[in-house]
């Protein structure tokens, strides 16, 4: 390796989220540039890319070839060895993210003199996106499911679309990815499968129209998929695919990326030679440090037929990526089950279109780890089941039939759409099958699935999950009379059902130990039906924040109330004198109730999120028709307004004004479905919890949920608290958001 005309300067480049000016605020993106031997300390949010820059000019060789890594040290101790990658313009680069928040340092390994011994020094900041939570690990107190890194829990909806990376090519501000995966976010898939490379499709060989991607416009080496130089890499190519999983990144959406693929046409470097390790490490160079990462060594491994190569792989992955991501294997059922991957895989992806239950309980029964059946059905084009790209499809209430039976057993599922999973894509459709999968992640996000095992003993028909005595969920394919046997509850369970298809939700009553003849509504026949059976009297239901203590942001106030504005009730009116003030020392908001009727809200808005908050009313000796309310998802003037209200000893409900599709707006009052009365007392100290998620609103009123709204017509909103002239304190006040 000749050089000339060295020289070497560091530029460390901080790749911090551009987030939603309304959800986020603008985040600056800083460059900061230093000689190696004066390194500048560069801030870091937690969990974000950072990327260490470092040039050489004049450089004789081929610079893919040139071997980079760096030894990275933070808090604590931590050390591990990041490889490096070359990325133009006689730059290479080690990407790294930190997982503690503190003082970081870098030094530099390389066969070329001049990137050898380099330094660099960056502090870990706050993560300032709710979104990220740090990498997927598998759960080690319940192994057959996933939770963050942070300790968040992690229901896996999957979202075929192998292609992805093909929009937006040639345009960095990715005009299509972005409100694609904006819709799928939406629509509650939060991990996208798609290939590091694919070329072309059998069935939809060439361009067959505008919306055919393969063969892509840019290809992932230099040369062509007949001619490939493998020694060296498409920058364009991977320049885009970075930013496509920077946009995966940022809403929280997980990456599972099949590092090969067997028969989308693709000319792949020689196994096991030194352009197939170049390629791996390149992968894994790139892309590790990204904590939304699941690397998966080939869809359908089966078809690569010598299994020592794909041991070896694996072996490499683990031994080049310090993070440690999730590694699996797809559709490779003999090596599995002869367990030649227990030590080097972490969960199981399968592909199976029949028995899908069957198959889940077989591969649980066989190792405590997350199933995930990432292709088990298709759904059709909008004329139908002649509308398809590939040969096989199916309706849209059969895909998500299949996708209850896989989560029924304890499983995951991932969606295919013809008009998205291959090289045929079609981001603006919306196929039925988008609510159809949001309302199965909807449901399952309101139980502790985690607690749950398949036992169907417990039913007459259909299918069972449970924790006996705490929480049961019942699922069938069509709505019918079945009887559910209730065993070791302490006290009442309350039942409600659910519509899989429309995300309806109706009360069932509650019920207590023995055997219950169980009928759901007669109008949703023969329309699949779920039952949801829990704990719900304040000795047995946690609120969802005892439940989980992790992912939540304290939001009480500083006491200049800034990040919080009055509004006026009713909208346009003229607000009374300052009633809102911080006790600091034992951090109470408190609401004097001599200040009119207003609303307190947060400046900042929120989509799907549950607010957690205290409070008690100051009792007044002969005072009468305590009165007051939380709100979550109101406009900005509270024209807008969903509100949980409470009195003294009365109320936990919700009602209040809605946004419909003419914008007009309608006002809503659940108050009917409150049985009983769970609020406290004045004086004394109660405990709500609002969820929105989706168009559903629940209200959980100290240990219990008393009723839910199911037409929210806004997705997101400013969340806040009523005055209206009372006294009364409020604390912890707590968010927790779901996506």
């Amino acid at each position: 390796m000749k050089i000339r005309n060295l020289s070497c300067v560091i530029n460390t480049i901080v790749f911090a989220f551009l987030f939603s000016c309304a959800s986020y605020g603008d985040v600056d993106t800083p460059k900061i540039t230093s000689r190696a031997a004066e390194p500048v300390q560069a801030a870091v949010p937690r969990w974000h890319i950072h990327d260490v820059a470092f040039t050489a000019s004049d450089v004789a060789g081929n610079p893919f070839e040139v071997g980079l890594s760096a030894t990275v040290k933070g808090p604590g101790g931590q050390t591990f060895t990041v490889p490096g990658f070359y990325d133009g313009n006689h730059t290479w680069k080690v990407r790294v993210s930190l997982t503690t928040k503190g003082d970081w340092s870098l030094v530099t390994q390389s066969d070329l003199a001049a990137l050898n011994g380099q330094r660099a020094a960056f502090v870990c900041v706050d993560n300032p996106n709710p979104r990220v939570h740090g990498g997927l690990r598998v759960d080690p107190q319940h192994p057959d499911h996933f939770i963050h890194e942070d300790g968040t829990r992690y229901f896996l909806m999957g979202y075929e679309c192998d292609w992805l990376w093909a929009l937006d090519m040639d345009d960095p501000l990715l005009p299509t990815v972005n409100p694609f995966l904006d819709t799928l976010a939406a629509h509650g898939f939060n991990y996208i499968i798609l290939n590091s490379y694919a070329h072309d499709t059998g069935w939809r060989k060439g361009k067959t129209g505008a919306d055919d991607y393969g063969p892509p416009q840019y290809y992932a080496w230099e040369g062509s998929n007949e001619q490939p130089d493998h020694s060296r890499f498409n920058l364009a190519y991977w320049q885009h695919y970075d930013r496509v999983i920077e946009a995966l990144q940022r809403r929280g959406m997980t990456a599972h990326i099949l590092m090969k693929v067997y028969n989308k046409m693709v000319n792949w470097p020689p196994k096991g030679s030194p352009q197939d390790d170049l390629f791996f490490r390149w992968l894994i160079a790139r892309y590790a440090a990204y904590p939304n990462i699941i690397w998966d060594f080939s869809k359908e491994a089966h078809n690569e037929k010598d299994l020592d190569y794909k041991l070896d792989r694996f072996r490499f992955i683990r031994q080049n990526d310090a993070y440690g991501r999730l590694v699996t294997c797809h559709d490779d059922d003999k090596a599995n089950d002869s367990r030649a991957y227990d030590t080097l895989n972490d969960f199981r992806a399968d592909q199976h279109h029949s028995k899908w239950r069957e198959k889940v309980l077989q591969q649980r029964q066989r190792r405590a780890w997350p199933v995930v059946n990432v292709e088990f059905g298709y759904e059709h084009g909008p004329d139908g089941m002649a509308d398809k790209t590939y040969g096989v499809v199916q309706p849209p209430e059969e895909v998500i039939r299949r996708a209850w039976e896989i989560s029924m057993a304890g499983g995951y599922t991932a969606y295919y759409y013809t008009y998205t999973a291959w090289d045929v894509v079609r981001p603006e459709d919306t196929p039925p099958g988008y609510d159809y999968f949001k309302h199965l992640r909807s449901f399952f996000e309101t139980t502790r699935y985690w607690e749950l095992d398949p036992m169907d003993n417990f039913v007459s028909q259909g299918w069972c999950l449970a924790n006996p005595g705490e929480e049961y969920v019942v699922f069938l394919n069509q709505a019918a009379p079945f009887t559910l046997q209730v065993a070791a509850a302490s006290s009442p369970l309350l039942a409600v059902w659910y519509h899989p298809l429309t995300g309806q939700r109706v009360e069932a009553g509650s019920l207590t130990n023995g055997q219950h003849r169980l009928t759901p509504p007669t109008a949703w026949a023969p329309s699949p039906v779920a039952l949801h059976v829990y704990a719900h009297d304040g000795s047995s239901a946690k609120s969802a924040l005892e439940a989980d203590t992790q992912g939540w942001t304290n939001i009480m106030p500083p006491p200049d109330l800034a990040g919080w504005n009055r509004v006026p009730v009713p909208p346009g009116g003229t607000l009374g004198r300052g009633q809102w003030h911080v006790d600091a020392d034992q951090q109470f908001l408190i609401c004097d109730g001599d200040g009119g009727h207003d609303m307190l809200l947060t400046e900042r808005q929120y989509e799907d999120v549950i607010f957690h908050f205290e409070f008690r009313y100051t009792k007044v000796e002969g005072k009468k028709g305590y009165n007051s309310g939380a709100y979550t998802r109101n406009s900005k003037d509270g024209a807008i307004w969903h509100q949980a209200q409470f009195g003294d000893a009365s109320g936990g409900f919700l009602f209040g004004r809605t946004k419909t599709a003419d914008g007009k707006g309608k006002s809503f009052n659940v108050n009917k479905q409150v049985t009983g009365n769970r609020v406290k007392p004045a004086g004394e100290w109660n405990t709500m919890e609002i969820t929105a998620r989706g168009e559903t609103l629940t209200l959980w009123v100290n240990g219990a949920v008393t009723c839910q709204f199911d037409g929210c017509g806004v997705t997101r909103g400013h969340v806040g608290l009523e005055g209206e002239g009372y006294r009364i304190e409020f604390r912890n006040l707590k968010i927790k958001e779901l996506h």
